[in-house]
């Protein structure tokens, strides 16, 4: 699939302009210099993705560790609505940036406005029927997994303006800056998980419900 992704936009640009393919070495170079805050950014927000999962799989069984991933699972495909939108409003955010700041700002509040109308009710809709959706997809045994879920829909309000900033972060050019705030929320992630999945392995009725 990234195959015949490359090839249709090498298609696609070679509509565009002629693209020489004997570069040499000092122009690849470059290319990587320019390049390495982005390869970063993205290596990042991988790294903060996993690393709660990891930091819990020290403190539990494998059983707490399922119940906690397949919410977590199910958090990820939650948050395609702000990830496609902000994906797509990156290279219009780059090129108001330096050239029309006032749209900038006004674009970026519009979007902020439009993802709490639609991610509000989907974060508060997981929170009310959580453990209902948890036992239909992945059956009884996974009940626990709804608690975890229920959290999650209100960690995905925030999540959702975490990811608009950050992307307006890299398309700004502020890429170290964005990095350096990930690398901090690396310890409020594990943080946060590790709390729920002992919350549910003591029985906790604050986190884990009846």
């Amino acid at each position: 699939a990234n195959f015949v992704g490359v090839l249709y936009i090498a298609r696609a640009l070679g509509r565009i302009a002629s693209v020489p393919l004997n570069v040499g070495v000092g122009s690849w170079v470059g290319i990587a210099r320019a390049g390495s805050s982005f390869l970063m950014a993205g290596a990042v927000l991988t790294l903060y993705q996993q690393i709660d999962t990891v930091v819990i799989s020290v403190f539990v069984d494998k059983q707490t560790l399922g119940w906690y991933s397949a919410a977590d699972g199910l958090f990820g495909s939650l948050l395609f609505v702000p990830t496609i939108l902000c994906g797509s409003l990156l290279p219009v955010l780059g090129r108001l940036h330096g050239t029309d700041d006032v749209e900038l700002v006004r674009l970026v509040r519009r979007t902020f406005s439009t993802l709490g109308l639609v991610v509000m009710p989907i974060g508060l809709g997981t929170v009310a029927i959580a453990g209902n959706v948890v036992v239909t997809i992945f059956g009884d045994d996974y009940r626990e997994s709804g608690a975890v879920l229920s959290v999650l829909g209100v960690v995905m309000i925030l999540t959702t303006a975490s990811v608009l900033f950050g992307t307006l972060a890299v398309s700004t050019g502020r890429q170290r800056f964005w990095n350096t705030v990930m690398f901090v929320g690396y310890q409020a992630a594990g943080t946060l998980g590790r709390v729920i999945v002992e919350g549910m392995a003591l029985g906790c009725p604050a986190v884990c419900g009846p």
